[in-house]
């Protein structure tokens, strides 16, 4: 997603978009998938003047989902994940429990076209985390599909972000100006 680092520029903070290992199951599936996702944090905290506080995961398609497996396995690590054209199937069928997202703001993006992963999954995935309680906006855009949206909606990924590790509501919408990493799967 080439607009996603020029937005990050713009903006005035850091994306690290790392290939993350190839796993039999699919990244995100293992402590492999966890380990690489700390490792990458370590190894951006170092290099940069990173407030981790300010550390939020934005991931697409299969890194969508293992944002949000991540998320739940690190809570204590990020302010925000953001699922583009992913889902939290497999945050569910490894048996996480959506309870340890309650302290991240949640945005869910999902292509209405889609048809690798249906959007119907994204809604699912919405609909449970607000039975949790959870802090959770859910875009679906009109006609898109799995890969055409994300490029030309920079701006929307962005703006939705979260920049508070508080709880939000659905209908806040925060600047992203004080932000100051995310990690793109």
């Amino acid at each position: 997603t080439e607009r996603l680092p020029e937005e990050a520029t713009r903006r005035g903070f850091l994306i690290a978009s790392p290939n993350g290992p190839a796993e039999a199951d699919g990244f995100g599936r293992s402590r492999q998938s966890v380990d690489f996702i700390r490792a990458v944090i370590g190894d951006m905290e170092a290099t940069y003047s990173v407030d981790p506080d300010r550390i939020s995961l934005d991931g697409f398609g299969t890194g969508g989902s293992a944002a949000l497996t991540t998320g739940a396995l690190l809570p204590d690590r990020f302010r925000a994940i953001i699922c583009r054209a992913g889902s939290g199937q497999t945050l569910l069928e490894l048996g996480l429990e959506p309870f340890n997202l309650q302290d991240l703001g949640i945005v869910l993006v999902h292509g209405d076209a889609d048809g690798v992963t249906p959007a119907s999954q994204a809604l699912q995935t919405a609909r449970t985390f607000l039975r949790a309680d959870l802090a959770v906006e859910s875009l679906i855009l009109a006609g898109r599909g799995h890969v055409d949206f994300a490029e030309k909606n920079a701006e929307l990924c962005f703006s939705k972000m979260p920049i508070s590790r508080k709880r939000l509501r659905s209908s806040q919408t925060p600047s992203l100006t004080d932000i100051s990493a995310a990690l793109t799967l």
